[in-house]
């Protein structure tokens, strides 16, 4: 998280508000991948899969950031076979960037 701290001129508190502003709006942008994926929609899948690969890119280019994108070129694809191994991908990464998120967000509260 340093590197996003470093990215936003320095700026933790910033950081911090990006943080719970993406782990409030994260539940809603898996349920949506979830029901495209449920869907077997390739269109819809793209569009969410999007949508998660800009929010987690504010953060990160790494795993997450991969995982949203390989999700995303599934629905370009059209070929959703693998769809929900890709999810499932996407959800294990994601879940990872959080706690790191959260360990970020309480150290920098205690060094406040």
């Amino acid at each position: 998280m340093e590197a996003v701290v470093n990215r936003f001129g320095g700026n933790a508190t910033l950081v911090r508000e990006l943080i719970a502003l993406f782990v409030e709006q994260c539940p809603r942008m898996l349920d949506e991948m979830r029901a495209s994926v449920g869907a077997g929609c390739a269109n819809r899948i793209q569009r969410s899969a999007h949508s998660v690969k800009g929010a987690v890119g504010n953060f990160t280019t790494g795993p997450a950031f991969d995982a949203a994108l390989a999700l995303e070129r599934v629905g370009r694809s059209g070929d959703v076979a693998g769809a929900p191994e890709a999810l499932a991908a996407l959800e294990r990464e994601v879940a990872d960037l959080l706690r790191r998120m959260h360990r970020f967000a309480e150290a920098s509260i205690c060094a406040s």
